[in-house]
C-alpha cells in the first residue's frame, strides 16, 4: 500500500472528514432547499407540502455532495473504512449516520419523492 493512502486511513483524518462534513451540512441544506422552496412558491404549492418536498431534496442532493467528498477525501475504495468508522462512533462522530444513507438509489428515491411531494402540493 502506498506510505501516503496508509496516511490517511487514520482516525485523526476520519475524524477531520467527519467535523468537515458536519460543518457543510447546514450551508448544503440550505443552497439545495431554497430554491426548491421558491420553485414551489411560483408554482403555488401548498406550504406544508413545499417545506417538506425542499428538505426532501435538499437531503437527496447534500448527501450525495458529502458521499463525493468522503470519496475524494480518502478514495472510493477505502470510503467503506470510513463509514465502518462512523458507525464504530455512533455516540459522537457518526451520530445521526445510517448506512442506507449511502445507496445511490435511497438518494435518487429521495430526490423523486421530493418531486412527487411538491406535485401534490400543487395539485391539492
Amino acid at each position: 500500500m502506498n506510505q501516503n493512502r496508509k496516511n490517511e486511513l487514520t482516525d485523526q483524518n476520519y475524524k477531520r472528514i467527519s467535523i468537515i462534513n458536519w460543518c457543510l451540512t447546514p450551508l448544503l441544506m440550505f443552497f439545495f432547499s431554497w430554491p426548491f422552496y421558491r420553485l414551489g412558491l411560483m408554482a403555488s404549492s401548498n406550504l406544508f407540502f413545499n417545506y417538506i418536498g425542499s428538505i426532501l431534496f435538499a437531503l437527496g442532493f447534500s448527501l450525495t455532495i458529502l458521499h463525493g467528498h468522503v470519496s475524494v477525501a480518502i478514495g472510493s475504495l477505502h470510503r467503506h473504512l470510513y463509514y465502518e468508522w462512523l458507525t464504530q462512533n455512533r455516540l459522537t462522530y457518526g451520530f445521526l449516520f445510517v448506512n442506507f444513507m449511502t445507496k445511490t438509489s435511497v438518494r435518487l428515491s429521495l430526490i423523486v419523492l421530493a418531486l412527487l411531494v411538491q406535485i401534490t402540493g400543487i395539485i391539492w
